[in-house]
């Protein structure tokens, strides 16, 4: 039957799912057309009117909003009086607009690397200025990790000390897109534990970063010939490092590490 009414009657479906709507501004889409979408998805064919009350997105942008989406290949009209919107198959829209969501990451990252990268291998040395950083949060820590890596050539050496199985794979991951020479160092002993913990706190230096006698217990240290890093273990995540930037005291690491007999693998 054909109602001559100029309102469509609309079809009872939830509110706007705000963890949808945030996935599709993550494809591309903005607030009002990711609105727009969704209402769409759910309801089925409606009039401008009709998407402008139920998505919220006011009347005076909902044309621009339709034009956007159509044009884009997420929405189609339906040549009716008054004209009808309906959207397009989320299976053919979500996998387009990821593709591109994809394409243009690429082309920025690649933009990134070469402008960024070569600002920053430009910049003065500012080495004297921070021999310690103090890094937070594991991609953060994780981030440093691999610029240590890629800092030099001459080799890694990572130790680990009573750290659980997935901190161990997560090293040897990380460790996998290093293409350099590689040790590590595995301290699981007590009497081991306590040499090497015990030669660190009466360190000067350290003692001033208030560095306790089980320093070592639960953290992962990596080094290089000028670099190095310890960061702490909690469970799955790793929650604070000390990154080192002092030739000197690099060698007096490894002098320590080297009268400490860990195991070796």
């Amino acid at each position: 039957m054909h109602i001559a009414s100029g309102h469509s009657i609309m079809k009872n479906t939830p509110q706007l799912d705000t963890e949808i709507l945030e996935r599709l501004k993550e494809m591309g889409l903005t607030e009002y057309d990711a609105k727009v979408y969704h209402i769409l998805v759910s309801q089925g064919t409606l009039t401008a009117a009709d998407i402008s009350r139920e998505s919220g997105v006011p009347m005076s942008k909902i044309y621009i909003v339709l034009n956007k989406l159509e044009n884009a290949g997420w929405i189609s009209v339906v040549p009716e009086r008054p004209k009808k919107y309906r959207a397009v198959d989320p299976g053919v829209t979500i996998g387009q607009a990821s593709s591109l969501a994809i394409s243009r990451l690429e082309n920025s990252k690649n933009v990134l690397l070469k402008s960024l990268k070569e600002t920053y291998d430009k910049r003065p040395d500012d080495t004297e200025a921070s021999e310690f950083l103090v890094v937070h949060g594991t991609i953060n820590i994780i981030n440093h990790f691999k610029e240590i890596m890629g800092s030099q050539d001459k080799g890694v050496t990572v130790m680990l000390a009573f750290v659980n199985s997935r901190t161990v794979e997560r090293i040897y991951e990380l460790l996998s897109e290093y293409g350099g020479n590689k040790q590590i160092i595995i301290v699981n002993e007590n009497d081991e534990i306590k040499k090497i913990a015990e030669s660190f706190a009466y360190i000067p230096y350290l003692k001033a970063f208030g560095v306790p006698h089980n320093w070592f217990e639960g953290v992962v240290f990596v080094f290089t010939e000028n670099r190095g890093m310890y960061f702490n273990v909690d469970a799955d995540e790793f929650k604070m490092a000390l990154v080192i930037r002092d030739r000197g005291f690099m060698e007096l690491i490894k002098m320590l590490l080297e009268h400490s007999h860990p195991r070796r693998m």
